[in-house]
């Protein structure tokens, strides 16, 4: 029984003394866990981020290429009254029409 009462004295001791390593060892991998998933929100978060940068680009070409629809519109149409405001319009004024009718047309297709 003294052998006994050795073995559990030693395997108490060993517990107590490995105690705070396994104690240590669990909020490593914690720790570990944590870090693992705050750098998939980050990583998220950037894609995020890429996407909304990406919408704000497209917006602004977008609206650059309104006002460029817009304006090419007006020139048609101002050219459109002055060709109808003239008897004999003139071929130079026939090509500046068509082309801005084609590049009217072309713009609207890029919206």
């Amino acid at each position: 029984m003294s052998n006994n009462l050795k073995l559990q004295v030693v395997l108490s001791a060993v517990d107590k003394l490995t105690a705070p390593f396994r104690s240590a060892q669990e909020s490593n991998k914690r720790l570990a866990s944590a870090v693992r998933q705050s750098r998939d929100s980050l990583k998220n978060l950037n894609q995020q981020a890429s996407q909304i940068d990406g919408f704000r680009k497209i917006k602004q070409q977008l609206t650059s290429t309104q006002q460029a629809y817009q304006s090419a519109t007006q020139r048609v149409a101002t050219l459109a009254k002055e060709i109808a405001n003239t008897e004999n319009p003139t071929k130079k004024q026939l090509e500046a029409f068509k082309k801005s009718a084609t590049g009217s047309g072309a713009t609207q297709n890029q919206i």
